[in-house]
């Protein structure tokens, strides 16, 4: 199995992919982040189990503006959305490119602060469309924009909640077993067969959207997406 973590910040969700027995594809444009990323990972890394790029994913191939909040620098974004933060220059690659070096993932996790519907626009017009895959969610738009690829099925996943929701947690790997895992804070949890809640429909999914708060509370969601019938 082939997992993309797009956007891997401390790699806690990398870890968890690892533990499945998953070959992993982690992208990274921070370069606050990756010198303990490298270190974290050493032995992934050299054991060809982690393949990392440090690059930020975007439209464009090319030298682009990144913003890096000089206090906490394990903040972020392509986009300029918040005062104060300071401006590098990275280089951005499309995504689906680097899914036609490396192979089409079974799931993708992409997280990239503000930059998720460029990234599932790439990979549409692109035609490198996983079966399977998670994005932070805004606005209504996420949902129809993913129908429109294709995906019937949907999970929405409150990510404030996961530390708790998912503590000692059974976690399938590859190999037929089963092993308890912690999900840490601001990780985005479980996927797959390993995500209890069920499938639901479009419709269904943008229900509670509207109603998540007072069904799951405040926080921040993701949307678990699959065009394969369940």
């Amino acid at each position: 199995m082939l997992i993309y973590d797009v956007g891997m910040h401390n790699g806690d969700d990398t870890e968890y992919y690892l533990l499945k027995g998953a070959a992993v594809v982690g992208i990274e444009a921070n370069p606050a982040l990756l010198p303990e990323l490298r270190r974290r990972f050493a032995g992934d890394i050299s054991a060809h189990r982690l393949t990392l790029v440090d690059k930020a994913v975007g439209s464009e191939e090319k030298p682009v503006p990144f913003y890096v909040d000089p206090g906490k620098a394990r903040q972020s974004s392509m986009v300029r959305n918040r005062a104060g933060f300071s401006e590098i220059e990275v280089q951005s690659v499309r995504l689906s490119s680097l899914m036609q070096v490396y192979g089409l993932p079974a799931f993708a996790k992409i997280d990239v602060e503000s930059m998720d519907g460029a990234v599932l626009d790439d990979l549409d017009r692109s035609g490198m469309v996983p079966p399977h895959l998670s994005v932070e969610v805004h606005t209504f738009e996420i949902f129809f924009r993913l129908y429109a690829m294709g995906f019937t099925q949907f999970r929405l996943i409150n990510c404030r909640r996961v530390r708790e929701l998912f503590k000692n947690h059974p976690v399938s790997t590859l190999d037929g077993t089963v092993v308890p895992h912690d999900f840490p804070h601001h990780s985005s949890g479980p996927f797959g067969d390993d995500l209890p809640q069920p499938w639901q429909t479009l419709e269904q999914v943008c229900a509670q959207w509207i109603s998540r708060e007072s069904l799951s509370g405040r926080g921040w969601y993701d949307v678990h997406a699959t065009s394969r019938r369940t």
